[in-house]
């Protein structure tokens, strides 16, 4: 499997300015776990900020994921 990019820190490049990086609490299981993610996007819906885990990306790959500011 390709990976597309890895992160080494939550330092984020600029074209990714809305994703914040913070613990998630009160949740059984993790957000996306260490699985795969396809075809993701965020439609009809007003999103200010996505809020992720740093454990997201630990043996986690993006395939076709689309990450929009929705106003």
């Amino acid at each position: 499997m390709k990976q597309i990019k890895k992160i080494k820190k939550p330092d984020l490049p600029a074209t990714l300015p809305l994703i914040e990086f913070r613990e998630i609490s009160g949740q059984e299981e993790p957000l996306l776990g260490n699985g795969l993610v396809t075809g993701t996007c965020l439609d009809d819906e007003h999103v200010d900020h996505l809020v992720l885990s740093k454990v997201i990306f630990k043996n986690v790959s993006l395939i076709n994921v689309q990450l929009y500011k929705l106003t």
